[in-house]
């Protein structure tokens, strides 16, 4: 430092000189001071040089980020290998149909009319038959099963839905040539959306259109509803706003009335909306003359059976509310009116579908005409079947059957025949009207098969059991000598033509794409050859030795080699030889790909073909790797027996209050407080076993989680207590303003504080300090020392990731009906003590382990309520924290209650390895690769098992009822369990290292 000059005081007081001396003076010692103070600041500013262990510990660090990096690309790289395997076997497994763009033209039959009437041709007259009606009513009651509609006699053995709507039956033996009542078959999927456009355009869906029941996009091709459009009817619309989404534009925006369809937990809004508006319509004469045609859409049936089931006092009540409105709008129409009730589905044992079973497809159709125009071709044909087994008729038929009473065009898609009841005439041997509708009806099937046959490429002549035979006989037959028998032969004839067309449709339609479904099982089966070289090159070849003293030399060691500059770079996992294997043949691959797309130029798209070649060279290029590094395969399977559970199959119910009820029993309410109670206390005591109950743990655990659970519990009994009307002194809704936002609280707590404390939160540890007293008698010259103990020190990892757990696990436990959530709790235990077994065994590098967390995952899946089927999907789970339909969230929420358990399973696979570890435990990553490794191969090979004998088993009878759900459940599993492993194992894993690595070191 440069010593600062003070200059002296000049003599002489008060002189000019002496006094810009002291200034001079003064100034220099108050530089000379700053001087010093600044030198001081840099001085105590300037970074202190770091120890040889810290700059180690750093290293570590950084490494561990890099390595993790890798890891993470490793696992997407195997989530891309099983989506697009899966992508490539669901194009070719669930095909959808050639949609035709010919519309039907009212002046253009299909074929030349038999016989002449007045106004053929025109609206006015019929397009292609004498019209009927000018007016129609369509009402759907929604989930309308045809054995409500039936009396039941055993009172004993009635159940609530029985004997609830008499007005269809009686109608039509009072009155049997103005009504009549017959099942009506629905095609699956039996989802609203696609019934609509089955029962519109009189085609039919494709099991891949399930998908889309939430998301309808506007019906291009030819219905009945573009039909009456063109020839300028004007059409109404109250209720199920699916009907908007399929048909813009085409209603009456002064008089229509569309209302959320989604709210299955509101049984009356969307009805008392429809009643608000649809007797208006009808009665006033100004009102009346704005349509000509209404589609009323009324939802409480459906919503009663999905929040009750069908045997519940709800459904009774409902059904009573549809009597009475039916009564009605009997005596409000008239006689140029055409009345039509219908289900578009019916409802299984629990109130919900979606499915194929009987309960799902066999819904009710009634007509009725004050005209009297209706009959019977067999006077036993007049009551009504016993069951939906007894002549039913197919949804399809609703189209020709409408557009040739209405007098407009069949569309152009249709495969229906016209109802026998509604043409036969009073008497029932109209067999003339019978014929020409029939054969009207076939002649613009032939059509539509000869256009679909020419758009697909296909020589109709080589399609087995081409029914053209069948229509050269029913023409010859209508083209006789015109005797009354003749006339029902050739009826008799287009009928058996329509029905072995319609048969023919549906095995064309289920023509699979073999090459892609080959493609897509060849792509899975690589990449589960690619986990298991995977986990066998990062699993450890035996339980590390446990030795403080070798790891305190180790120790000493590596941080002599580092401050002599000697350092090993190697790769703790084998995720960076994968990952660049994988990107250097999936790279490759799209090249091959897109050239052989140039030289072929084959149906595929370029993106297709590039996908292709990605997915296949990408586990080639792996494969070379793993080669390169000389993988020796030592017990590359773990020997545990994998599948799904099937106990369900042929068992009582225990999860709902009975087996014919989506809603909870009472006392099942009970779980949820004993759950809050008992839960929190078990955890603490998987914490007290190595003294980890420090931290934050008991501020998380006691106060947050149990508050959670607690509000969990209140939550369930405000909804059972709203579904049950045990407070309907109240103001309708009000319990549902209120336990909206309890459901929001915990959600936050659970996924928004929960998360963010577990980042920022140091290690569950606590430091003790202990002074033993010296003993009686002994000398004391010795002062005693005090005995330092680190609290938790032995389960540092396991007890701050297991905060993680239990937030994860309170958000599932909110979504879980009671049952469901005392099942997943019993999961959280059952993990917790497989976590103790495997630390008593040593066996936490073994694939024991996350095996075994993954049958605990698929075993609660169903205990949890779950099938692999789709009706058993809870989609009143979407509504649970908002009041309506509001995406990603309400998908995120059905998600959690479906894969809760999975999820839960997957998230808890770090903890089988970092539980019961010491801070400063080497090779924690490999583990922690290779557990979630093994974890996911549990499911790439039941996704893989299953695509192989769904593709197998494609032309078997039960294929969409048992094999394709059980596809579409596990292949939806695998691509969560990836997903969440990457998100939240991973994710979840490296926090917490990097945050005892910052208290402990490396």
């Amino acid at each position: 430092m440069v010593k600062a000059t003070v200059p002296k005081p000049a003599s002489g007081p008060g002189s000019y000189n002496s006094i810009a001396a002291q200034y001079a003076r003064a100034k220099a010692i108050k530089d000379a001071e700053d001087a010093a103070k600044a030198s001081a600041e840099k001085f105590a500013k300037a970074p202190k040089e770091k120890s040889t262990l810290e700059r180690l510990s750093e290293r570590k660090r950084d490494r561990f980020k890099r390595e993790w990096i890798w890891v993470a690309g490793a696992f997407v790289w195997f989530l891309f290998i099983h989506a697009s395997g899966l992508y490539f076997f669901t194009k070719g497994f669930l095909l959808t149909r050639l949609v035709l763009d010919e519309k039907s033209s009212c002046a253009v039959p299909p074929i030349a009319l038999n016989t002449h009437f007045k106004g053929e041709g025109t609206i006015e007259g019929g397009c292609w038959h004498p019209k009927t009606f000018d007016r129609a009513m369509v009402v759907i009651i929604d989930a309308l099963r045809y054995d409500f509609t039936i009396p039941f006699k055993n009172e004993s053995q009635a159940q609530a839905f029985h004997n609830a709507i008499p007005v269809l039956y009686e109608t039509v033996i009072k009155e049997p040539h103005n009504a009549f009542l017959l099942p009506f078959i629905a095609d699956p999927p039996t989802t609203t959306l696609q019934r609509l456009k089955g029962l519109t355009t009189g085609n039919l869906p494709t099991f891949i259109d399930a998908g889309s029941n939430f998301a309808g996009e506007a019906i291009r091709e030819d219905n009945l509803l573009m039909q009456l459009k063109d020839v300028g009817k004007k059409m109404v619309h109250l209720g199920d706003d699916t009907w908007t989404a399929l048909f813009p534009g085409y209603f009456e925006p002064n008089i229509s009335r569309a209302y959320h369809s989604l709210k299955t937990w509101d049984l009356h809004s969307v009805d008392n909306g429809v009643l608000e508006h649809i007797f208006p319509l009808v009665r006033e004469k100004e009102k009346k003359a704005q349509w000509d045609v209404m589609f009323a859409h009324f939802l409480g049936v459906d919503h009663a059976g999905h929040t009750y089931g069908p045997n519940h006092p709800g459904m009774t009540a409902k059904l009573q509310q549809m009597d009475q409105v039916v009564r009605e709008l009997i005596e409000a129409i008239d006689d140029d009116t055409l009345l039509v009730i219908m289900g578009d589905h019916g409802m299984d044992k629990k109130g919900d579908h979606g499915g194929e079973s009987e309960d799902e497809v066999e819904a009710a159709l009634w007509m009725y005409s004050r005209k009297g125009v209706f009959g019977r071709t067999d006077p036993s044909f007049v009551t009504p079947p016993p069951t939906a087994k007894v002549r039913p008729v197919n949804q399809l038929d609703l189209v020709p059957t409408l557009a040739l009473l209405l007098g407009i065009p069949i569309p152009f898609n249709n495969l229906g025949q016209p109802i026998e009841e509604a043409f036969a005439g009073k008497k029932g041997n109209s067999w003339e009207n019978l014929a020409s509708v029939g054969r009207m009806a076939s002649a613009a099937i032939k059509r539509y098969q000869a256009a679909y046959y020419e758009a697909r490429g296909i020589d109709e002549s080589v399609v087995d059991g081409s029914p053209r035979a069948l229509w050269a006989t029913a023409e010859a037959a209508f083209s006789g000598t015109g005797k009354k028998k003749m006339w029902k032969e050739g009826y008799s004839g287009f009928s058996t033509f329509q029905a072995e067309t319609l048969r023919i449709s549906r095995d064309l339609w289920s023509r699979f794409d073999v090459p892609s479904i080959t493609l897509g099982v060849a792509i899975l089966a690589a990449g589960v050859i690619a986990l298991i070289l995977f986990a066998n090159d990062n699993a450890e070849d035996g339980a590390a030795v446990e030795d403080p003293e070798l790891d305190r030399a180790e120790q000493q060691l590596e941080l002599e080699n580092f401050s002599k500059g000697i350092t090993t770079d190697d790769d703790e996992t084998s995720s960076r030889s994968l990952v660049l294997g994988g990107l250097i043949g999936s790279g490759l691959g799209a090249l091959a790909g897109t050239f052989i797309w140039g030289m072929m130029g084959q149906d595929l798209s370029l993106m297709e073909f590039g996908l292709a070649g990605a997915s296949i060279a990408g586990p080639v290029g792996v494969f070379y790797e793993q080669i390169r590094r000389r993988i020796q395969f030592s017990n590359p399977l773990p020997t545990t027996l994998w599948g799904w559970d099937g106990s369900y199959l042929h068992s009582q119910s225990t999860y709902y209050a009975s087996e014919t009820s989506s809603t909870s029993a009472p006392w099942q309410l009970i779980i949820p407080f004993a759950i809050a109670i008992a839960l929190p206390s078990i955890i603490k005591s998987y914490y007290a076993t190595s003294r980890s109950y420090e931290g934050f743990a008991p501020i998380w655990i006691t106060w947050a989680f149990r508050g959670g659970l607690v509000l969990s519990a209140i939550f369930w009994v405000l909804d059972a207590a709203d579904g049950g009307k045990w407070a309907s002194q109240y103001p309708a809704g009000l319990l549902r303003r209120i336990r909206v936002p309890i459901a929001q609280t915990i959600l936050a707590v659970a996924l928004g504080a929960g998360t963010t404390a577990f980042t920022y939160a140091p290690p569950c540890v606590s430091i003790s300090t202990v002074i033993q007293s010296p003993p009686p008698g002994a000398p004391q010259t010795v002062p005693p020392k005090p005995t330092v103990t680190i609290l938790g020190f032995a389960n540092t990892h396991g007890s701050r990731y297991l905060l993680l757990v239990t937030s994860i696990l309170l958000s599932l436990i909110l979504v879980q009906k009671p049952m469901g959530g005392g099942s997943l709790a019993l999961m959280a235990w059952q993990t917790l003590s497989l976590l103790e077994i495997l630390d008593l065994l040593t066996l936490t590098s073994s694939p024991i382990g996350p095996i075994v967390l993954a049958l605990l995952g698929s075993f609660h899946f169903f205990k949890t309520g779950h099938q692999a089927t789709l009706t058993s999907i809870d989609w009143n789970i979407a509504f649970l924290a908002l009041h309506e339909v509001r995406y990603p969230w309400s998908a995120i929420l059905v998600a959690l209650n479906s894969f809760g358990t999975q999820i839960l399973a997957v998230a808890a696979v770090p903890l089988v390895v970092l539980w019961k570890q010491a801070p400063k435990k080497k090779g924690l990553l490999r583990s922690v690769v290779t557990a979630l490794a093994y974890h996911v191969l549990y499911y790439a090979v039941i996704g893989l098992a299953t695509t192989m004998w769904a593709g197998h088993l494609r032309r078997h009878l039960m294929l969409y009822r048992i094999f394709c759900p059980k596809f579409l459940t596990a292949a939806a599993v695998m691509v969560v369990v990836d997903v969440v492993g990457i998100v939240v194992a991973l994710a979840g894993f490296r926090v917490n290292r990097l945050s005892v690595g910052e208290v402990f070191g490396w």
